[in-house]
């Protein structure tokens, strides 16, 4: 499969958009890739319009694209980013002009703690404090536990000097450190299921997901584990204080995908071409939600809450 991915890039990447850039990474470029995994690519440009075109051509062929710019990878490497090194031990360069990608990567060193990130990543488990009580709601909720857990497990088995990023051999490595009980790692697998239906929008019966979300809770390690979990009304969900607004780029974009099911669970309607019908889609991508705060968090809430005034207004909601 790993010959048939560079092939594939490789062809494309003849084009005149092609990044200065490409590498391979996640289960392609390990070559332990499945049928619901993603085909993950790395671009890296000075010229965001490059940027732009190259992950448009890569997405209408199937991958999923992250983008940055050598600058923005740069600083990720200052500050000791853990996906340099998930970059520099499995990833597959396709092509790299003047070599500015090998040398970020071979100069790269992971930090000795990490205790700041995993203090931010189980914050962010506290946004499933309250979920949508809908299907949607409680694969939302699956797909952020998804993302802690193994946030929280690269994280915490770096500090060790073990670097995995498969999500199976994370929790394997964190039943060596009796943090779970083997019948947990074998449950916990089932998330990745259900994280992969989620975003791929696959229909998923309530009860299934509801189930999953309740089982997994007392397995988790409580570092990962949200303080509660309450399923509540959309209603209550666009009408809860913002405190997102402290929190980094990624919870914001989470907080806001939150508010944007809970609209469609009220049946909303949301133009295709709005900003809050993208919110689903930027989440997969650093090089667009890293800039998320500062610019668009405002107008998109500001979006949501018309959306939700028009539902008032009409009386359809309360």
């Amino acid at each position: 499969m790993f010959r048939e991915a560079v092939s594939s890039v490789s062809v494309t990447a003849q084009t005149a958009c092609a990044a200065a850039s490409e590498l391979l990474f996640g289960s392609v470029a390990r070559g332990d890739a499945d049928e619901i995994s993603d085909r993950d690519i790395l671009i890296v440009d000075d010229d965001v319009s490059i940027l732009k075109r190259r992950t448009a051509e890569l997405e209408a062929a199937g991958w999923s694209v992250s983008s940055y710019t050598f600058q923005k990878m740069a600083a990720l490497a200052n500050n000791g980013a853990l996906f340099i090194q998930h970059l520099k031990l499995e990833s597959k360069i396709i092509h790299d002009r003047t070599n500015r990608m090998a040398k970020i990567l071979e100069s790269f060193t992971p930090l000795s703690s990490y205790r700041t990130e995993i203090k931010k990543n189980r914050e962010f488990a506290d946004l499933i404090l309250e979920v949508p009580d809908s299907a949607t709601g409680a694969l939302f909720a699956i797909d952020v536990l998804f993302v802690v857990l193994r946030n929280y497990g690269v994280l915490f088995l770096a500090e060790k000097g073990v670097h995995v990023y498969a999500f199976q051999a994370i929790l394997l490595e964190l039943q060596k450190e009796d943090l779970l009980a083997p019948s947990a790692v074998e449950l916990l697998t089932e998330i990745r299921d259900l994280k992969t239906k989620y975003r791929n929008k696959v229909p998923v019966e309530k009860g299934e997901a509801t189930s999953l979300l309740l089982k997994i809770l007392p397995y988790l390690p409580s570092q990962c584990a949200p303080k509660k979990l309450e399923f509540v009304s959309p209603e209550r969900i666009l009408k809860s204080v913002n405190r997102a607004k402290r929190q980094s780029s990624y919870f914001q974009l989470r907080d806001l995908e939150k508010k944007v099911i809970a609209l469609r669970d009220l049946g909303c309607w949301i133009p295709p071409d709005s900003l809050v019908a993208n919110i689903i889609k930027w989440k997969d991508n650093p090089g667009i939600y890293a800039n998320l705060s500062a610019a668009l968090a405002p107008v998109i809430r500001r979006e949501i809450s018309w959306c939700f005034s028009e539902l008032q207004s009409r009386k359809i909601v309360a």
